[in-house]
């Protein structure tokens, strides 16, 4: 029984990093017999020859994107240097033994040349700090490389399940050739994402064995005192604070001006519970007679006078409360909401004014009308009663 070639078999890297070396290794058992050749082909084409019984024994046929390197080159591999990416492709093995039987084997295996990404994958989409509860939604992107880079996520080291997850197409530069990918993550951020308030989240760009890259990024939790009893403020209480902090300004600015409404209004107006008491005898009785006999027509101008006064306090609220409407629904427009209350306020000012004018001009007038005195006579402005009467101004 005769033993003949057998085992024959490559070991080809499965990828090479562009402008590296590859080394191609093939495996055979001659058991007895002579070898006669080694050949090795790129699809179907022969690069290179080792014939042990020929001088030289190496033989290489050149063409693009194979460059043998002769002085680390035998019969059991081949070097090639500074592979390219048309270097890729499928690279075989043949062995033949020496006569009598010329038996031949052959083995093969692919090689793939790849250009990796220049920087690291970058994550986007994604904010500083999350609540439980959010849609935490994001995108790893690795550019500029052949073939595209696979992108994977993890969350806290573990890898993320494959529903959550969307491979994007592949976007293609048609000058260059390279590839850019892009892998999306959604999901829910739940309590047990987070480990000491903390979540970190992880996308890995890898090719083959030859290239692997990541970018990590770590989430601070919200408000992690929620969890424990405590009160989470959201964006929308945070406004209603505001907007209570601008109603409690404005009711404070209306009441002051209400103080400064009743100080201007009431002092011209007589509250008939007031006696002077403090004048002559004569006098005062004329005084209390105009109040109490003859005195009609001025209470009439004082009741007059408290509508006046009344009216202009209504228009002054009514005025303010228009404002605070206004600047509580222009909260983003707050210059203009400044300048519709500046201008409300300077309008209520001048009708203060002017109603505090037709007060003075009632009140001189309600005071100068001729009053009866106690015998019977009547004085006022400019006329004269007895001597024991005070003229009244």
């Amino acid at each position: 029984l005769t033993t003949a070639l057998r085992d024959v078999r490559v070991r080809v890297p499965h990828a090479a990093r562009k402008g590296e070396k590859a080394i191609l290794k093939c495996f055979y058992d001659i058991e007895d017999d002579n070898l006669y050749s080694v050949k090795w082909y790129k699809g179907r084409r022969e690069f290179y020859r080792y014939t042990p019984k020929e001088t030289p024994p190496m033989k290489v046929f050149h063409f693009p994107g194979v460059k043998v390197r002769r002085i680390a080159s035998n019969e059991s591999q081949v070097v090639l240097d500074a592979v390219q990416m048309q270097t890729s492709g499928k690279y075989s093995c043949e062995v033949s033994a020496d006569a009598p039987s010329f038996h031949t084997l052959i083995a093969a295996a692919e090689l793939e040349v790849i250009d990796p990404p220049h920087t690291p994958p970058y994550i986007t989409g994604i904010r500083q700090r999350y609540r439980i509860g959010d849609i935490l939604r994001g995108n790893c992107t690795s550019r500029h490389s052949r073939p595209a880079a696979n992108l994977t996520w993890t969350v806290n080291n573990e890898e993320v399940n494959p529903s959550l997850v969307r491979h994007h197409k592949i976007l293609r530069d048609t000058r260059t050739d390279m590839e850019t990918s892009i892998v999306s993550i959604h999901f829910v951020v739940s309590d047990q994402h987070f480990d000491n308030g903390k979540l970190k989240l992880r996308c890995s760009a890898q090719l083959h064995d030859v290239y692997w890259k990541t970018t990590e990024k770590t989430i601070l939790e919200a408000d992690p005192f929620a969890k424990y009893g405590g009160n989470r403020v959201g964006n929308d209480e945070l406004y209603d604070q505001y907007a209570l902090h601008e109603d409690e300004q404005f009711h404070n600015k209306k009441n002051s001006y209400l103080t400064q409404l009743q100080d201007l209004f009431f002092p011209f107006v007589p509250s008939g519970e007031e006696d002077d008491g403090a004048g002559a005898e004569d006098g005062g009785a004329a005084w209390r007679g105009a109040h109490s006999g003859s005195g009609c027509g001025s209470n009439s101008r004082a009741l007059e006078a408290r509508s006046v006064a009344l009216l202009g306090t209504l228009l002054a609220l009514l005025s303010w409360t228009l404002a605070g409407q206004l600047v509580k629904q222009s909260r983003l427009q707050r210059p203009l909401a400044k300048a519709v209350s500046k201008a409300t306020t300077t309008a209520a000012t001048a009708a203060t004014t002017n109603i505090s004018l037709v007060l003075k001009s009632s009140a001189t007038q309600s005071m100068r009308a001729p009053r009866m005195l106690g015998s019977g006579r009547w004085a006022g402005a400019g006329v004269e009663a007895d001597s024991n009467s005070r003229q009244l101004t």
